[in-house]
């Protein structure tokens, strides 16, 4: 745990603070205008924020709190008197912004004078600021004051995307499950608001907003007329709770943003959805009222939704931890995997892994030049935009600097690539753009061009936009030729900056002397990245060492933040010369690696280490290679192979951990057969499986057949079925030597597969 002094980052933008638990929240206090993410759900019920009056509110921030679909857990608030009240007392400023979390199971009191209002989130959201694809659930609001869900006053600012299902006790006017008051341009875009119980309404809880000013607007706001009283301003609907229920009642609601589906209440695609169910033997178990309960033999959804915990958080306790009574634990996880799928699946609790092998690596000569390379492939969001069916349907606006004839600027974000897309009538510094109805982190970006290869840009900024009027610059790109038509091109860039307006402003062409072309425009968000460090040993794994400032300094591998912070990167790995290597250990190292991964989509994967000098070799060795790690099974993780008693014959990375040794084979002789098992330990199916050799031994022919009796040699064994966690398949190889066969090598026995 970071206990306050954060899991990472340095509060920039692109580097935010990294809140861990309780006291890293607490920390944001400290520095009111950095940057901070989520990277765990917070539990608050934990002392001193679980006792007395619980939170104190943080005066005033003006940085960016990005939950990543996290939530906090358990917020205690008792108020009495005093105009400082909520998770934040005043948010403000243009670049202010609460996105993408969650408030769970809250607590919040407050009594005192009629002067003060009160609201969950913050009390005052001013200047700008923002409060975009956030939710209030299964929390109390108790209040005989003005007081809103979300915020009591939203001034010149802009609440957008957000869900409040909460318990209210209303004793006063002007008390709302969104905002209370909006006054000035404030905004209040696609929200929806429901309560599971509601007491005291006389001039009590109304449904999305209790007052609002001439100049400020509501679109798209729906609550439940059956459980609040009705209650209608300008743009906000009424729904009994059947049309709550019911995808088709949100118009304006964006399917990459929120989840609709039949007989449930609205939610967002971001949310971290996590349940959790144990099982003990053959039965299926949940923990409720202080007991053990059983809920079935069989996992399903269904099982999921009605009888999974929220969270775990009781069994951080190793007193009174409940799993001491289990037999045979084991914890089952329900999660949204992305952001439109969801998966059932036997893991363990997501954690970092430092995987380390058990054999250094002998190296002949010097040890120089040694070559880690890896692949690092983060997840986004699918494409943010809709699809467009005119400038402004059926959300967002889109506008160009110019087109020719027909060829409108929307046709670029229609989705489909038989048409010429958006043309200019200019031949440079032309721009197409699009106006979200809420503020969006945009890291990744797609181009397609369909009319005139001459015609796509060649020279070109992306710029981001809050008022239309001034654009930052996010990405540059020079001298991008060679477009073939229909073929999709994608770019990254580092982003953590909000901005409602976004485009692409091309300065030039690739020769065409009239117009500027695109086919095709997509915008992604950064989900999530992975971590792969490199850490190195010269005492066999007795210590730890890292290459910081051109000496060599201790790492903790008990402390895996430590490896994650000062561990090695590939490319600070591969600088290393053969200099700084004898600092360490003149022909012997053992190294370890950390990999990290956020989401299930994420890949962290060493592909190869490499060097000019040999590394001593042994006889002819079976090596296995997996397609990716996943962190998500707390055994290695992907495609593994075993032997007949079950033990792995190497890491999820290569890393040997026992040989598969044939001894000495005479020239022109065969080897006996060996079984060899392939186990899926990724949490999900896999099919279409393809096993294979390779190797660079001549005269050495690896022979595969499914059964032994009879062996039926194939040179490689194709499975299309479907292999799914946990399960296995049996197969058979045995070696054929020639006359001419060389001495010593080794080969390795490959696996591939498709996701189910």
């Amino acid at each position: 745990m970071a206990n306050g002094k954060f899991a990472g980052g340095d509060g920039s933008n692109l580097n935010p603070f990294l809140i861990e638990d309780a006291f890293d929240l607490d920390a944001i206090r400290k520095n009111t205008s950095a940057h901070y993410k989520l990277v765990n759900n917070i539990n608050m019920d934990v002392p001193p924020f679980n006792i007395g009056n619980g939170w104190t509110a943080i005066t005033t921030f003006s940085g960016t709190l990005n939950g990543q679909g996290y939530h906090i857990d358990y917020l205690l608030m008792n108020y009495n008197n005093t105009s400082n009240t909520g998770f934040i007392a005043t948010i403000t400023g243009a670049g202010a912004s609460i996105t993408n979390l969650g408030f769970k199971h809250f607590n919040y009191n407050f009594t005192g004078s009629s002067s003060y209002s009160i609201g969950i989130i913050c009390n005052r959201l001013l200047a700008g600021a923002t409060i975009d694809s956030c939710y209030l659930l299964y929390g109390s609001l108790i209040t005989d004051r003005a007081s809103g869900g979300f915020v009591s006053t939203a001034t010149d600012s802009t609440i957008s995307n957000c869900y409040a299902i909460i318990d209210i006790d209303a004793r006063a006017t002007n008390t709302a499950l969104v905002a209370s008051t909006l006054s000035g341009t404030a905004k209040l875009i696609n929200c929806f608001a429901t309560s599971y119980t509601i007491k005291h309404t006389i001039n009590g809880a109304r449904g999305i907003c209790s007052n609002k000013a001439a100049t400020s607007t509501i679109s798209n706001c729906y609550y439940n007329s059956d459980m609040v009283p009705n209650y209608v301003l300008d743009g906000t609907i009424p729904l009994n709770t059947s049309q709550c229920q019911t995808p088709s009642s949100f118009v304006g609601f964006e399917s990459v943003i929120w989840l609709l589906e039949q007989g449930k209440y609205p939610s967002l695609q971001v949310e971290k959805i996590i349940k959790y169910l144990f099982s003990d033997g053959n039965k299926i178990i949940t923990y409720k009222n202080n007991a053990w309960q059983m809920v079935g033999t069989s996992l399903n959804k269904s099982l999921f939704d009605q009888h999974g915990m929220d969270n775990i958080y009781l069994f951080n306790s190793s007193i009174t931890n409940p799993i001491n009574e289990l037999n045979d634990p084991k914890v089952h996880v329900w999660t949204r995997s992305d952001y439109i799928n969801r998966r059932v699946g036997l893991i363990g609790v997501p954690y970092p892994r430092l995987v380390m092998p058990l054999k250094d690596l002998d190296i002949v000569g010097a040890i120089q030049n040694l070559n880690l390379v890896t692949f690092e492939e983060p997840t986004y969001s699918n494409n943010l935009i809709p699809k467009m069916t005119s400038n402004t349907a059926p959300s967002g606006i889109v506008s160009a600097s110019s087109i020719t004839n027909t060829n409108y600027a929307w046709y670029a974000f229609d989705r489909t690539l038989t048409g010429n897309g958006w043309v200019s009538s200019g031949s440079s510094n032309q721009w197409i753009s699009f106006n979200f109805l809420s503020p969006k982190i945009i890291n990744k970006y797609t181009l397609v061009e369909t009319y005139s290869a001459s015609a796509a840009p060649k020279d070109w900024t992306f710029e981001g936009s809050n008022d239309g009027a001034n654009w930052s610059v996010l990405d540059t790109r020079t001298n991008i030729i060679d477009w073939s038509l229909g073929a999709k091109r994608e770019f990254v860039f580092p982003n953590n900056i909000s901005y409602s307006q976004y485009r692409i402003f091309a300065k030039t062409n690739n020769g065409n002397i009239s117009y500027v072309s695109i086919g095709g425009i997509e915008m992604m968000s950064l989900v999530s990245h992975p971590t792969i460090r490199v850490i190195a040993s010269k005492d066999q794994g007795v210590t730890w060492e890292s290459l910081k400032s051109n000496s060599w300094q201790q790492i903790n591998i008990s402390n895996l933040l430590d490896v994650k912070a000062n561990g090695m990167t590939a490319t600070e790995f591969n600088a290393i010369t053969q200099s700084q290597w004898g600092l360490l250990s003149t022909n012997k190292i053992r190294l370890a690696y950390y990999l990290e991964q956020i989401n299930i989509n994420d890949v962290a994967r060493i592909l190869s280490l490499s060097s000019v000098e040999d590394v001593a070799t042994e006889t002819p060795i079976v090596n296995s290679l997996t397609i990716y790690y996943d962190e998500l099974d707390k055994k290695y993780s992907g495609l593994m192979f075993m032997d007949t008693s079950q033990q792995y014959y190497s890491t999820s990375i290569g890393d040997i951990i026992k040989y598969l040794d044939f001894g000495t084979l005479i020239a022109g002789q065969s080897s006996l057969d060996v079984k060899i098992i392939l186990t899926n330990t990724y949490p999900f199916d896999v099919k279409n499986l393809r096993l294979f050799s390779e190797h660079n031994i001549n005269g050495l022919t690896i022979e595969f057949s499914k059964t032994n009796a009879p062996f039926i040699t194939e040179s490689e064994l194709l499975y299309p079925q479907t292999l799914g966690f946990d399960q296995t398949i049996e197969f058979h190889i045995r070696l054929m030597v020639a006359d001419t066969a060389n001495s010593g090598g080794n080969f390795d026995i490959r696996v591939e597969s498709d996701p189910a």
